[in-house]
C-alpha cells in the first residue's frame, strides 16, 4: 500500500526534548530519535551502516546491523516521501526533501551572522538564533552528541553577549544586563560575563549587589569545583565595591572620556593632534574604520595649517581614507596638496601612487600614468628597492588595465618574486596588490587553478600585513573560483562574507565590482537569468554614480555580458539601492546550494 503524498513538512526539534510533528507514525524508540538527529545533523552524507551501528550500540557485539534496519523501517515509516533513502545494503544516505529542522535553521543563522550587512541586521539574527538554541541540543539524550551540543553552549553564549554589546552601544543598558543575566545562567561561572555584569551593575550605582552576587558564585565555585576565580577578576570585584565604580574599566563612561579628549585636542592643541592622528598606531585605525578615520583626519587638517610632517603624514593617511571609501574628488585635492608642499619623498610617494589609481577609477588614463611616473621618481630618490618595485608593479598594472598589455602580467610575477626577497610591509602590501591582479588576470581567462594559487597568496599577506580593504577585496574573488572548483557551500559563505565585507568598506565601485565577478561566476555555474539581472543592475548603478571601468574590465564585463541576451528575466523587484543589490546577490549564491 502506497504511502499518501505530505502535503505540510514535517518539522523535527533537537534543541531541548526531541519533537516531530507531521510524521505518519510516532517515533518512540530512543534509538530511532538518535538515528534521525545523526542523520540530520549532516544532511546528504553517506554513512556507513557499521559506523551507524557503533554509534547507536558502541557495546553491542552482535545483532546490531539487524537492529539497524529494523530502526531505519520505522524510520521510513514515519517520515513518508518527506525522505529519500539511498546506497544499500553497506550504507545509508538520508536525502531530505520536505523536512523542516530546527539545527539547520540554527546553521542557517550562524552563516547568516557572518554576512550580516549592519548592526540592526546582526541584532536580528542574533536574537532568532539566541531563541532557537536556548535549550540545549537532544536534551533528553544527554551521552549523545556530545561535541555538537557544547559547541551551541558556546554559540549561544557568544550570542547572549554580542546581543548585550550591541544594546550598551545603543544605550540600553537594561537590555544588555538581560542578556548578560541570561549568559551567566548558561555558564555561571564564565569571567568574561562576570566581568561585564559588574561594569554595568555598578555603573548605576548597583555595585553593592552584583558584588556580593559575586562572592555568592565564588564559594559555590569553590565547593562545587574546588576552584576559584582569577585573581585579575577578583580584583577587579573588590575595587568595584570599594569605590563603588572603577570608572577606568567602564566601557560607556571611557568612550565618552575618550570623545571628549579627542574633541579639545583638535581645538586647543592642533598640532599635538596631528601628532597623534599621524602616528603609526592610527595608521592601523585607518584601514580598519575608514570612514570614522576619514572624518577625524579631515577636523585635524582642518584645524592646522602649512607643511609640517605631522599633518602632511594626517593628509597622506587622509587620502588613505578615501582611497578606500571610494571618495575620489577628496583624494585628488589631498593628493594636490601633499604633492604641492611635501618634501618627504615616502609621503610623496605614497602619495602619487593613491593619486595615479583615483584617476583610473575616474577613467583619466593619461593622467593616471603622469602620476604613476611621480610615484617611480620619489621612489627612486628614496632609493628604496621594494618601493620602486611597487611603483613598477602599478605601472605594470595599469598597462595590463588600460593599454590590455597581457605582457605586463608576466612582469608583474617577475616583480612579485623579486619583492618576496623583503619583509617590510611596503613589500608584503606591494605583493598583496600584485597577487590579487594576477589572480584576477587569470579568473578572467578562465583558469582557474591558477587564479586560485595567486588570490589566496593575495589573501594570505593582505592578513599579514593587516590591510583590510585589499583582504575584503579578494575575499569574492576567491570564493568564486573555489566555487567554479567544486568547493561547494565553504565557497558559497565565503562569497556571501566578502560582499557583506565590501559593503561596510562603503565604496560603491569596490561593491559593484564584486558583484560582477559573482555574475561571471553564476553564468559560469549555469545560471544566466541572474548572472544578466545583475550585470543590468550594476550597469544602471554606474551610470547614476558616474563609475567608470578601465578598458580591460570593461572588456571582460562585456565578455561576461555576451550571450546572455536571451537569458529569461527574473520576476524579482530592482534593488533602490546597492544595498538591496547586495542582499538580491546574497540570495542568489545561496540558491546554489540546493543545486
Amino acid at each position: 500500500m502506497s504511502t499518501p503524498a505530505q502535503s505540510v513538512p514535517i518539522k523535527i526539534r533537537l534543541f531541548g526534548p526531541f519533537h516531530l510533528e507531521g510524521g505518519y507514525a510516532p517515533i518512540k524508540l530512543s534509538s530511532a530519535k538518535i538515528l534521525l538527529a545523526l542523520l540530520c545533523s549532516n544532511p546528504g552524507h553517506i554513512w556507513p551502516r557499521e559506523h551507524l551501528a557503533q554509534s547507536l550500540w558502541p557495546h553491542k557485539e552482535n545483532g546490531s546491523r539487524d537492529h539497524l534496519r529494523t530502526i531505519i523501517s520505522l524510520l521510513k515509516k514515519s517520515l513518508g516521501d518527506a525522505v529519500e533513502w539511498g546506497n544499500g545494503r553497506n550504507a545509508v544516505e538520508f536525502r531530505p526533501i520536505k523536512i523542516e529542522v530546527d539545527l539547520w535553521q540554527a546553521q542557517e543563522l550562524v552563516r547568516n551572522l557572518s554576512t550580516a550587512l549592519d548592526t540592526g541586521e546582526e541584532q536580528q539574527y542574533l536574537c532568532s538564533l539566541v531563541e532557537l538554541i536556548q535549550d540545549p541540543l537532544m536534551a533528553d539524550q544527554p551521552d549523545f552528541l556530545t561535541n555538537e551540543r557544547a559547541f551551541w553552549k558556546t554559540k549561544l553564549l557568544d550570542s547572549l553577549f554580542s546581543l548585550a554589546e550591541l544594546f550598551e552601544a545603543q544605550g540600553d543598558h537594561s537590555s544588555a544586563v538581560g542578556y548578560l543575566e541570561r549568559a551567566l545562567l548558561t555558564s555561571p561561572y564564565n569571567e568574561k560575563v562576570w566581568f561585564a555584569l559588574v561594569r554595568q551593575y555598578s555603573s548605576t550605582g548597583r555595585h553593592v549587589e552584583i558584588c556580593s552576587r559575586f562572592y555568592v558564585a565564588r564559594r559555590d565555585l569553590q565547593k562545587s569545583e574546588g576552584s576559584d576565580f582569577s585573581p585579575s577578576l577578583k580584583r577587579y570585584v573588590q575595587e568595584t565595591r570599594r569605590s563603588g565604580a572603577h570608572s577606568s574599566n567602564l566601557s560607556v563612561s571611557q568612550e565618552e572620556m575618550v570623545c571628549r579628549t579627542v574633541g579639545r585636542m583638535i581645538e586647543h592643541s592642533p598640532d599635538q593632534a596631528a601628532e597623534f592622528f599621524g602616528s603609526e598606531e592610527f595608521r592601523l585605525e585607518v584601514f580598519r574604520v575608514p570612514q570614522v578615520a576619514a572624518s577625524l583626519l579631515e577636523k585635524v587638517i582642518g584645524a592646522t595649517s602649512g607643511t609640517k610632517p605631522a599633518r602632511m603624514r594626517c593628509a597622506v593617511f587622509a587620502m588613505m581614507a578615501n582611497t578606500l571609501i571610494g571618495r575620489a574628488e577628496r583624494l585628488l585635492s589631498l593628493g594636490d596638496e601633499v604633492l604641492a608642499l611635501d618634501s618627504d619623498h615616502a609621503r610623496l610617494r605614497a602619495a602619487a601612487t593613491m593619486v595615479a589609481n583615483a584617476h583610473v577609477f575616474r577613467g583619466e588614463w593619461e593622467e593616471s600614468l603622469r602620476a604613476n611616473d611621480i610615484a617611480l621618481e620619489h621612489a627612486i630618490a628614496l632609493g628604496n628597492m621594494p618601493g620602486i618595485d611597487v611603483a613598477m608593479a602599478q605601472r605594470a598594472i595599469f598597462e595590463w588595465e588600460i593599454e590590455g598589455n597581457h605582457d605586463a602580467i608576466q612582469t608583474l610575477i617577475e616583480i612579485e618574486v623579486r619583492l618576496s626577497r623583503y619583509d617590510e610591509h611596503n613589500a608584503r602590501a606591494g605583493r598583496t596588490t600584485i597577487s590579487f591582479a594576477v589572480g584576477m588576470y587569470y579568473l578572467g581567462e578562465g583558469n582557474f587553478t591558477e587564479a586560485r594559487l595567486w588570490l589566496s597568496r593575495s589573501e594570505r599577506l593582505a592578513r599579514q600585513s593587516g590591510h583590510t580593504s585589499a583582504l575584503v577585496q579578494v575575499l569574492v574573488p576567491l570564493g568564486v573560483t573555489k566555487l567554479l572548483m567544486g568547493e561547494g557551500e565553504g565557497a558559497i559563505d565565503q562569497i556571501s562574507k566578502g560582499l557583506a565585507e565590501t559593503y561596510r568598506l562603503q565604496s560603491d565601485r569596490l561593491v559593484l565590482l564584486a558583484i560582477d565577478v559573482v555574475a561571471s561566476g553564476l553564468k559560469t555555474m549555469g545560471k544566466p537569468s541572474h548572472a544578466k539581472f545583475l550585470l543590468t543592475q550594476t550597469i544602471k548603478f554606474r551610470k547614476q554614480k558616474d563609475i567608470l571601468l578601465a578598458p580591460t574590465h570593461q572588456e571582460l564585463f562585456n565578455k561576461c555580458l555576451s550571450g546572455l541576451e536571451s537569458a529569461s528575466d527574473l520576476s524579482i523587484p530592482e534593488p533602490k539601492s546597492c544595498r538591496d543589490l547586495v542582499t538580491i546577490t546574497m540570495d542568489a549564491i545561496r540558491s546554489l546550494m540546493a543545486i
